[in-house]
């Protein structure tokens, strides 16, 4: 008999979140700067109210951690740890936004 397969609570809710914040972390950091200021300026707004999300609300009880460590940085010129989170957390997007 197959093991019994057993699904956390809020799993499909925190992919949901992660999925929607890597989509604008992306428009943010697109890399041919084709979004422009506009786009990149949206994303911000959209990336700062992740923590108002209940996948972010489970992932950041204390938003100022999230709005210190990713947004402020990003808003301020310098998207490097923005950048890192992307690159290892945002795997399932980039694959499926690339086919």
């Amino acid at each position: 008999m197959p093991p019994v397969l057993t699904v956390e609570e809020d799993l499909y809710q925190g992919m949901a979140g992660n999925y929607w914040l890597c989509s604008w972390m992306d428009v943010y950091l697109d890399p041919s700067g084709a979004s422009g200021p506009e786009p990149r300026a949206l994303a911000i707004e959209h990336i700062s109210g992740y923590v108002h999300t209940p996948a972010g609300q489970l992932a950041y009880p204390n938003p100022d951690d999230f709005l210190g460590f990713f947004v402020a940085p990003a808003a301020a010129g310098n998207p490097e740890v923005m950048q890192q989170y992307f690159d290892t957390s945002c795997t399932l997007y980039a694959s499926t936004a690339q086919s």
